[in-house]
């Protein structure tokens, strides 16, 4: 009794999933059993997907057909296009321009290069501070000691 007490909760869970398989693997088989009907239903999905294949390709065909026109249209603009004497002087001041835009942009790396290399704030504020602590101690000592005194000034 104790044995069938511990099994029981584990056991009605087997049970549940097993009356279920069970009734899942009939339904099944009565689905299986009219083979006639599947083999219709089979040949019905087969033509469908054959319909859906042949509109496909058709559909490719056709933009396959737009695209070969548009491209030839494109060939017909763009050999008009190179014939004109406009249109050749626009391409070469294009390439003139993207030449000249290259240039101004080396130009500038050249000049922040150079600049960056070349500051020379920090230098002249050391050299100030120098120059004022010199100017701030020959003050000082002339003031202790003048060079000349007004006694030693003699007139002729």
């Amino acid at each position: 009794s104790r044995l069938t007490r511990t099994l029981s909760p584990h056991r009605l869970p087997f049970s549940a999933q097993l009356s279920e398989k069970l009734s899942s693997m009939n339904a099944e088989l009565q689905t299986y059993d009219d083979i006639p009907k599947l083999r219709e239903m089979a040949e019905d999905q087969k033509s469908k997907a054959q319909q859906s294949k042949a509109e496909a390709e058709s559909k490719i065909g056709a933009l396959k057909q737009r695209s070969a026109e548009a491209k030839k249209h494109y060939d017909e603009l763009k050999a008009k296009l190179s014939g004109d004497e406009l249109a050749t002087s626009l391409d070469e001041l294009e390439g003139q321009m993207k030449h000249h835009m290259q240039t101004v942009y080396v130009l500038t790396e050249y000049i922040e290069t150079k600049g960056a290399e070349s500051i020379f704030e920090p230098i002249a504020e050391e050299c100030l501070n120098l120059l004022q602590g010199i100017n701030t101690e020959s003050i000082r000592v002339l003031r202790d000691r003048p060079v000349f005194s007004a006694n030693q000034f003699q007139p002729y």
